[in-house]
């Protein structure tokens, strides 16, 4: 008997205590799941206005160009309409063109929104299939933004040094914005007649450097909305990288895209 009164208490004492302990487990883990969800609901509501960002930035960078190119040649043919018509229908056939290619950079933007993400924050997660080539630009595409801007009047002069690789799709599609957007500032703001486009592949960094040789107002002026430079900028710092421009000693506007390689995925 006096066993059996010093065990009952202490199994007791034992169920007591782990009962105790359980329910301080069960309340730490409803704690944490709570905390959990207003994270979660706190980046979801932050995931809202990134997600309109990218996308505005998305359509700002696939129409601009091509809408200057429509306008400017628009523009042309208005005014030769009666003075010299076949340049006229030249100019009208430019503008289709950047507007049926306008069409088709939309259709390809709606593709990539609906089915992928847009390349636009590198992380360790890679995504289970691959975007197929035709839907992102890249810096490959560049010379056939050059051939496309010869028609607004812009010729552009373009070098690649270094050894030229493959590099993670978000981050070409980041170069090749920039380099278009600076181009397309050239054309609308400069009237420099002539840009340098320059891809430098280092070791750890890509730069790309856009030059143009002047004009009344600089290629990247805020006499404008300012999302183009606003959007340059937000791609660079998306991909840890920087971007400087600036009005040149002797003349002109220089843009200048540093992006660290480091951090590239697809690279060889």
């Amino acid at each position: 008997m006096a066993v059996q009164a010093l065990i009952v208490p202490a199994v007791a004492f034992a169920v007591g205590l782990t009962q105790r302990r359980l329910a301080a487990r069960n309340a730490e883990l409803r704690r944490l799941t709570a905390l959990l969800d207003r994270q979660q609901r706190q980046e979801a509501r932050r995931a809202v206005p990134d997600e309109r960002f990218r996308i505005a930035r998305e359509l700002h960078d696939t129409i601009s160009q091509h809408m200057t190119i429509v306008t400017l040649q628009t523009g042309v043919a208005e005014y030769l309409f009666h003075a010299d018509p076949p340049a006229a229908r030249t100019a009208l056939g430019t503008a289709a063109a950047a507007g049926r290619e306008s069409l088709d950079e939309l259709r390809r933007l709606l593709v990539v929104l609906r089915t992928h993400d847009l390349g636009g924050t590198p992380g360790p997660e890679v995504p289970a299939d691959p975007l197929p080539d035709d839907l992102l630009a890249d810096i490959g595409r560049i010379p056939a933004l050059a051939e496309r801007l010869e028609a607004a009047g812009l010729h552009v002069e373009i070098r690649f040094t270094g050894e030229r690789r493959p590099l993670h799709p978000g981050l070409e599609l980041c170069a090749y914005r920039v380099v278009q957007e600076a181009l397309t500032n050239v054309v609308k703001h400069s009237g420099s007649a002539t840009a340098h486009v320059e891809v430098r592949y280092l070791d750890d960094e890509l730069r790309i450097t856009v030059l143009d040789w002047g004009g009344p107002l600089p290629a990247t002026t805020d006499a404008g909305s300012g999302h183009g430079l606003i959007g340059m900028r937000e791609r660079a710092k998306i991909w840890h990288g920087s971007l400087t421009t600036g009005a040149r000693p002797g003349g002109g506007y220089q843009v200048q895209l540093r992006l660290p390689l480091g951090q590239d995925r697809n690279g060889g």
